[in-house]
């Protein structure tokens, strides 16, 4: 799972062959959530409140990007 970005501390990865609707995993302090591509939304796990923003405002601005590296992974199924 790469990291494909970092907002300070706040690591945002992308799964291979990974399921549901297209989502990134963000780690950030030890916790770890899952936010929707589509609307910046929580889904699953921890995450603070102000790393949630800055991930969702991240998103906002690379949305397109996000969600077609997103599509292309879940293609590969595994690394590439």
């Amino acid at each position: 799972m790469p990291t494909v970005h970092t907002i300070g501390g706040i690591k945002i990865r992308i799964y291979f062959g990974d399921h549901d609707a297209p989502h990134i995993h963000v780690f950030d302090g030890g916790l770890e959530a899952r936010v929707e591509i589509a609307t910046g939304r929580h889904m699953e796990g921890e995450i603070k409140s102000t790393s949630l923003r800055k991930v969702a405002a991240w998103l906002a601005a690379n949305r397109a990007a996000v969600l077609a590296t997103f599509l292309d992974y879940q293609k590969k199924g595994s690394k590439p």
